[in-house]
């Protein structure tokens, strides 16, 4: 099992100071009104969207907008089918619109560097290019704030004893985040374990053999758990390299281009976060929190903290 993908190491110092201008105004604004606070309003659910729209050049005032769509995309059957479809709508008209500006008027944003890159491919379908983006979208915002508020709450509820550690090191912070993403999923769903994929051709696994075109549920999950390759307890090692290279973030094709960032992101949250807050701790019992489940992620809808 390995990493296929791993953005060039230039990729991630590109945008490293973004990012930690970013962590460091919110943390600024979540700290001066004083304690308590809810680290999911004013920290883990802001900090992705706020890079992403800085990074795609997104207007900051259409940031509420965005979040909105990202629950609708991650719907679950909660949630009337309408409204879904509706919401689904608006915001593949508002993408379809901000390629259409962005191709008349390029800048140096990410958005701008996709729109220019398909253009010259020249066979791209636009309405492929505007679901490539709205993926972008809502993927750069749910899951790096599902995975970074289940961190914290892991962190500050199971392991208060590595807080310190993680805000006074930041190359401990980086070993907690690879361990992290790889340990705890972005979501538990019984009904549909997996991503669902379609082999391209026949394929063998453990023995059966999977025709074409069939559809199976990749359980990324359980693969970070194979006993043969990951010992058990795996978070117990927090600090450690991980024994092989994690799938959290898919494979091949499959792979997620924004690994890179989702990982700058965490380890950047969490070692500043601790750094600032080295006595940070939850105000409610574990209990009473609130949980929100999307059809691929749950996450704490609510983190009340004090320090």
């Amino acid at each position: 099992m390995t990493n296929l993908i791993e953005a060039p190491p230039a990729a991630t110092e590109q945008w490293r100071p973004l990012v930690a201008a970013v962590v460091d105004r919110l943390l600024d604004d979540l700290v001066r009104p004083g304690p308590p606070v809810d680290l999911v309003a004013g920290y883990t659910r802001l900090l992705p969207t706020t890079v992403i729209t800085r990074i795609l050049d997104i207007p900051g005032e259409d940031r509420e907008r965005l979040w909105h769509w990202a629950e609708f995309g991650f719907a679950t059957t909660e949630r009337d089918p309408d409204d879904v479809t509706r919401a689904m709508k608006d915001f593949t008209a508002y993408t379809a619109q901000l390629v259409s500006t962005r191709r008349r008027d390029p800048g140096d944003d990410l958005l701008s560097t996709i729109v220019q890159a398909t253009d010259r491919e020249g066979d791209i379908p636009e309405h492929q290019l505007v679901h490539l983006l709205c993926g972008l979208l809502v993927a750069g915002q749910e899951t790096s704030a599902t995975a970074l508020a289940n961190a914290v709450f892991y962190l500050l509820t199971e392991r208060p004893d590595a807080w310190r550690r993680i805000g006074a090191d930041e190359t401990a912070a980086a070993l907690a985040t690879e361990r992290l993403l790889h340990s705890i999923p972005l979501g538990i769903n019984p009904e549909r374990p997996g991503s669902l994929l379609r082999t391209a051709e026949d394929v063998e696994l453990g023995g059966v053999t999977i025709p074409a075109g069939d559809i199976v549920a990749a359980d990324r999950t359980a693969a970070s758990q194979d006993p043969h390759v990951f010992p058990p307890h795996s978070l117990s090692r927090l600090f450690t390299p991980l024994e092989a290279g994690t799938l959290a973030f898919g494979a091949g094709p499959h792979f997620c281009p924004g690994a890179w960032l989702a990982r700058l992101q965490m380890q950047l949250a969490l070692h500043r976060l601790a750094a600032r807050l080295p006595n940070l701790h939850l105000t409610t019992p574990t209990t009473a929190i609130t949980w929100r489940h999307g059809t691929s992620t749950r996450s704490p809808l609510h983190l009340p903290a004090a320090w």
